[in-house]
């Protein structure tokens, strides 16, 4: 998916508390238990905070 806005990709997160949202580059960002999480390329733990929200360059798709 194509998101339009960080906005609404943000919104997206919050309302899918727990669930990996991952481009195709491998970037991971989640939401849970009322903190933003990332993973960049090549990450291995997760980050607190957001961080690499390309969201016109890549599909960006939930992972369950």
């Amino acid at each position: 998916m194509k998101y339009k806005s960080v906005k609404e990709f943000i919104n997206d997160m919050i309302d899918n508390p727990g669930v990996v949202f991952a481009d195709d580059y491998g970037r991971k960002w989640r939401y849970r238990s009322f903190e933003f999480m990332h993973k960049d390329i090549g990450d291995q733990d997760w980050h607190r905070g957001l961080f690499c929200l390309h969201l016109y360059g890549t599909n960006i798709n939930k992972k369950g």
